[in-house]
């Protein structure tokens, strides 16, 4: 073997020269305490990152995962409703595990790992944006110490979504600041990003283009702007409508089928469920009978809520009175009134800097979250979407307060805000809202007695003290715990399905989860098409002519679809054969027998 020449050796040692004198420089020449947060985030959040298999989320977070298996193995793609990007991002986790028996759960690790780094990376670009007010640096910290991790992880396109949509958010800032045209082009790509991830990037891009339009407008830039702000999004949407058109014949995108379908389900908040079912078959059979079919209406939400406008403002009116807990429970019972407190004070802080045109930015960014009043359906997710806006006044507003802290008057508004808010959550039986006011609320005095005891104003010992402050109130993070594969009850019933059954290709259940890792096809017995009134012969016979090969039993469809499980009990070893069980029976495969 030849020996390397003397000056190969040389380089190296000058090229770790190099890496000792980054670590060696002040931190705020570097990267040094960004990539030391993130890698906390990480720590902090590794149970999350390492899931065993009934740590997935059996319904969308599955979906997603075996769709994306299902575009690396044979090029099944969907309409834009269907959102394409979520599933080409879960095609690209798969690629590595695809021989893998516990492919999903590596798969799962693996994208749950980017998507917190997409939401870390989007919110410290934000702060960058933002870097005239605040530093960059708060708004990664205020994510992860919020509720949204690790729950927002279990529904992908969540994540996916509210990444892109905030990076395009810190662009157009950048973009409102120094007019610089390659910004503007980034926001409408990342937009298109948004789009294909979920469906709720449409109308944010309708936002985004209104406001460039009208800053264009004022400021005589339109020839400049009206290219980039359209045509990287009409790529990246219109092109792949018209690929998928050209394809499979159909250049329809299916939102409309997707709103109305949600429509639908929306209908549960006001029906009281006692048929047996799942809220959502139960919903939408409901609203069928109310509304007409999808079909008679034409897939049109506006044709419906025209039919029964009585409807429509009893579930708005249940909606908006529930809207308070829903943000409550979003955001954290503790720091919610806190957050909005200083959002507000960050707004003012920014009328009274006449920063219109960012104010205004910030404060209509989140305008397509009044479409779920439309279809009735908020989701805890939902409503951390542009959980970027809240955290940037937030964090607007708190810097404000630390750099006119000697303003009495400022003081004591802020500690007499504080106060009513302790005061409220006492008087009204919240103790988690008052907590968390109380908590901040001594946070801010001892940051006032240090102040006035060191004759400063703003310093880095303000911001620890608050730092302390949301860690006392962020409660509890993931305890770590060391996970074995194959002994928890839904891996043993995927080992059992990938080793016994690998002829039974179409499984009935409730929960499809178990049934995608194992690479089989899953007919929903959730779904509302599915004979619930039937004998259990007839049911049989049904679940005969559609094709399915066995019937995986699990905790949710004995508990929360007992119409169904009452259909199939009657069943065992008189056409149902049970094949395996684990967990004392809680877990089932059952074979259905053909004639």
């Amino acid at each position: 073997m030849e020996h390397l020449p003397f000056d190969f050796w040389d380089s190296i040692k000058q090229l770790l020269l190099k890496v000792k004198n980054i670590f060696n420089r002040p931190i705020s020449e570097t990267l040094s305490l960004p990539l030391f947060l993130y890698i906390a985030g990480l720590v902090v959040f590794f149970p999350a990152f390492f899931p065993n298999l009934s740590d997935i989320n059996p319904f969308d977070e599955a979906a997603y995962l075996y769709n994306g298996y299902r575009l690396l193995e044979s090029g099944v793609s969907g309409s834009l409703s269907g959102n394409p990007f979520t599933r080409l991002f879960y095609a690209l986790m798969a690629l590595p595990f695809r021989n893998s028996v516990f492919w999903m759960i590596h798969a799962c690790s693996l994208g749950r790992f980017f998507l917190f780094t997409l939401m870390w990376v989007a919110m410290y670009k934000l702060g960058l944006a933002l870097s005239d007010r605040i530093i960059p640096l708060v708004l990664p910290i205020l994510l992860i110490m919020s509720p949204l991790f690790p729950d927002f992880l279990r529904f992908p396109s969540d994540p996916l979504y509210a990444g892109f949509a905030t990076l395009a958010l810190a662009r157009s800032l950048s973009f409102i600041r120094f007019s610089r045209l390659s910004d503007l082009w980034w926001a409408s790509a990342l937009l298109g990003f948004a789009a294909l991830s979920r469906n709720d990037g449409l109308l944010l891009f309708l936002v985004f283009f209104c406001l460039i339009l009208l800053w264009s407008v004022l400021k005589g830039k339109l020839k400049l702007t009206l290219l980039p702000a359209i045509l990287p999004f009409l790529i990246l949407v219109g092109g792949y409508i018209l690929a998928y058109g050209l394809f499979t014949g159909d250049f329809s995108p299916g939102t409309m089928r997707r709103t109305y379908d949600n429509f639908e389900t929306g209908y549960g908040v006001i029906i009281q469920n006692d048929t047996g079912l799942a809220d959502t078959p139960a919903a939408k059979l409901s609203a069928r009978e109310a509304y007409g079919t999808p079909e008679e209406n034409n897939y049109s939400v506006f044709t419906a809520i025209h039919k029964r406008p009585d409807l429509f403002l009893a579930r708005l009116k249940i909606v908006l009175a529930d809207m308070p807990r829903a943000i409550l429970d979003a955001y954290g019972l503790r720091v919610t009134a806190v957050l909005m407190l200083l959002a507000a004070w960050g707004g003012f802080s920014l009328v009274r800097a006449r920063d219109w045109e960012r104010l205004f930015l910030l404060l209509l960014w989140p305008s397509p979250f009044i479409s779920g009043f439309v279809i009735s359906i908020f989701r805890t997710g939902h409503l951390q979407f542009y959980a970027c806006v809240l955290f940037a006044l937030a964090a607007i507003g708190l810097f404000s307060i630390l750099q006119s802290w000697q303003s009495i008057r400022n003081r004591w508004i802020l500690l007499s805000a504080l106060s009513l808010i302790t005061l409220y959550g006492f008087s009204d039986n919240k103790l988690a809202v008052a907590y968390g006011g109380y908590i901040f609320l001594m946070a801010f005095v001892l940051i006032m007695l240090y102040i006035s005891v060191n004759r400063q104003t703003f310093n880095i010992e303000s911001l620890l003290i608050l730092l302390t402050a949301l860690l006392i109130t962020r409660a509890s993070f993931p305890t770590p715990n060391i996970r074995t594969l194959g002994e928890e009850p839904e891996e043993q019933i995927l080992l059992y399905i990938n080793q016994e059954m690998k002829d039974v290709q179409t499984f009935a259940a409730a929960s499809q989860g178990v049934i995608h890792a194992a690479r089989k096809d899953c007919a929903m017995l959730t779904s509302e098409d599915v004979p619930t009134n039937n004998t259990p012969e007839e049911f049989l016979e049904w679940l005969q002519v559609q094709g399915i090969e066995a019937v995986y039993i699990d905790k949710f469809l004995t508990s929360r679809n007992s119409a169904m499980w009452e259909q199939i009990q009657p069943l065992l070893n008189s056409g149902l054969t049970r094949v395996f069980d684990t967990d004392q029976g809680s877990y089932q495969i059952l074979l259905v027998e053909h004639p």
